[in-house]
């Protein structure tokens, strides 16, 4: 691999920060334990975050919720017609085809003796039981769209995962000798890297933050994830059953050549206890029959259905 090829592969390392690049080296193991700290600490943040959002969800099915009454019910709900759908063509037999190039469909009723034959009725699993127990209306949920979750979550992942992410961004940056200075003189590791990115908002403009969250993901992927993938497979190659002799099946006997005649012609002569002394299944043994190589007292043919 040319040098060239290695630094278009490995982009994801350099960054540029405040006008200055940077390339973010290798993770000694005490910056590997530390990052995995923190990711375990977004990933729970990640966590209250979807629970938020599962929270805010039903929520709103509940507020949001539409009471129908059952006539209204009936008309935006009832049983539509079947119709069938099939390509568009002209006299020629070709596909029509829409301003776009893409094939139209012709859309035909189902007709029974002339009138639309009806589809199922949405409706026909309430009873009458169930429209009085719901004061003849019915109750729509409806789920709340993507946006507005997000809208709502927005803000609280933001409270959650801000320190730890401006942490894990301020970690990446740190040199392993930086590292190894502050554990030497027992400093406080967590607000060493909250100092750091703090400094780390001031330095950099939005769309360079944005690149180096992402090259932090790439980096991650290759230093941690990578390797954990490699011990899983050793792992499971390590504890895969082994295949004993008890679990082997045991190999067909080979088979063995017949001796040939004395008189050196390459027939064999029958004797009592050879299989060729055994008569045909047609009770010929003229020219042409062919001898039975089954044993003695097996049949000489497999049984036919009748």
């Amino acid at each position: 691999m040319t040098d060239e090829t290695e630094g278009a592969v490995r982009a994801y390392n350099r960054v540029t920060l405040g006008g200055e690049e940077i390339t973010i080296g290798e993770f000694s193991g005490y910056k590997a334990i530390k990052a995995m700290e923190i990711v375990a600490d977004v990933n729970e943040a990640y966590q209250a975050v979807l629970g938020e959002g599962h929270k805010f969800t039903a929520e709103f099915r509940e507020t949001a919720a539409q009471r129908i009454p059952r006539a209204e019910a009936r008309r935006r709900y009832g049983p539509v017609p079947l119709t069938t759908r099939e390509p568009a063509t002209d006299d020629a037999g070709e596909l029509i085809l829409d301003p776009d190039g893409e094939p139209m469909v012709r859309i035909r009723p189902v007709l029974e003796d002339g009138r639309p034959v009806l589809g199922p009725d949405p409706l026909a699993h309430l009873t009458e039981e169930d429209w009085a127990g719901s004061d003849q209306a019915l109750t729509i949920h409806e789920d709340p769209k993507p946006s507005t979750v997000y809208m709502h979550v927005a803000p609280v992942a933001f409270k959650l995962a801000r320190t730890h992410v401006l942490r894990l961004l301020a970690l990446v940056l740190a040199t392993n000798s930086q590292l190894e200075k502050w554990d030497e003189e027992s400093a406080d590791i967590d607000a060493e890297l909250d100092t750091e990115g703090k400094r780390l908002l001031h330095r950099c403009k939005a769309d360079e933050l944005v690149r180096l969250g992402v090259a932090t993901i790439e980096v991650g992927r290759e230093q941690l994830r990578d390797p954990f993938e490699e011990i899983e497979q050793g792992i499971r190659s390590l504890t895969a059953k082994r295949e004993t002799p008890q679990d082997r099946t045991p190999a067909a006997a080979p088979m063995e050549a017949e001796p040939a005649s004395p008189d050196g012609n390459g027939e064999t002569a029958d004797t009592p206890d050879s299989p060729g002394s055994q008569s045909p299944s047609s009770g010929s043994g003229g020219a042409g029959a062919t001898p039975s190589t089954a044993p003695p007292g097996a049949p000489s043919s497999p049984p036919v259905p009748a």
